[in-house]
């Protein structure tokens, strides 16, 4: 049998778009889509600036800047309302603050200690396990 070429190209089409249909809508294609938009808006928010390098520091949720014009200093890689800024780590009588901005727009945020830092080996305590290392 032999069909017109306008039959031929409306065919295509419309098997092209229901497989990218298919794929946006559901399946793994879909699913790496999505994930991979929400990494890219997260991993945006928290760029550093232009011409400064991070390296993240493993179990916190900040990053070091490493190079650059604040070299030295943390940026914050959380979820929350100063995701994205620019802190200073503070230690003063045994207690640990980020120092966010300066002079009259400075903040402090005390942190407390994570809870596996708490926890210390049976049979010992905290005294006593943090000399040892």
């Amino acid at each position: 049998m032999i069909r017109s070429v306008a039959d031929s190209t409306a065919a295509k089409p419309a098997t092209s778009a229901a497989g990218k249909a298919s794929d946006a809508t559901g399946g793994f294609a879909g699913e790496l889509a999505k994930a991979k938009a929400t990494t890219e808006t997260v991993s945006a928010k928290h760029a550093a600036a232009k011409g400064e390098r991070t390296q993240a520091v493993l179990g916190h949720n900040y990053a070091e800047i490493v190079a650059g014009p604040r070299n030295g200093m943390f940026l914050n890689t959380s979820q929350n309302k100063r995701a994205g800024e620019a802190f200073l780590i503070v230690q003063r009588h045994g207690r640990t603050f980020h120092v966010y901005g300066s002079g009259r727009d400075r903040a402090v945020v005390e942190v407390h200690p994570h809870h596996a830092a708490k926890a210390a080996p049976a049979g010992t305590t905290p005294a006593a396990s943090a000399s040892k290392g």
